[in-house]
């Protein structure tokens, strides 16, 4: 995890202890995301496309229910595949009904807390 990842988490434990939320780093999205389709091998071709991927942070209720998934776009973040591991991501979050809150660099708390509210607010 980079210097600035690392600043980002300790900002949203802080925002989850605040909130009553849980947090985890480093989610694996087939740990909390499940495909489904009518045809079970569209299912399957689903869930390996984002099975592998993971989110930097996930926050969730009390009851570990996944709530909003979060993701930090530092100085490394850009290398390889990104824009397709980023384009897969979105897309399955969106198919599951899960917000996505992407952290640019530079990012400043207010806009953060500002979007995970939002967030929050509509996964609740």
């Amino acid at each position: 995890m980079s210097r600035e990842q690392a600043k980002l988490g300790r900002r949203l434990r802080r925002y989850a202890d605040d909130e009553g939320l849980g947090l985890a780093p480093e989610v694996s999205m087939g740990a909390f995301l499940e495909a489904r389709h009518r045809k079970p091998g569209l299912a399957e071709a689903a869930r390996r496309a984002f099975a592998q991927k993971r989110v930097d942070f996930l926050l969730t209720d009390r009851a570990a229910r996944p709530l909003c998934a979060v993701e930090y776009h530092g100085s490394g973040h850009w290398q390889g595949d990104a824009a397709d591991r980023d384009s897969t991501k979105r897309l399955a979050l969106e198919r599951a009904g899960l917000p996505l809150v992407e952290v640019p660099t530079g990012w400043s708390w207010e806009e953060v807390r500002g979007a995970l509210d939002a967030a929050v607010r509509v996964s609740r």
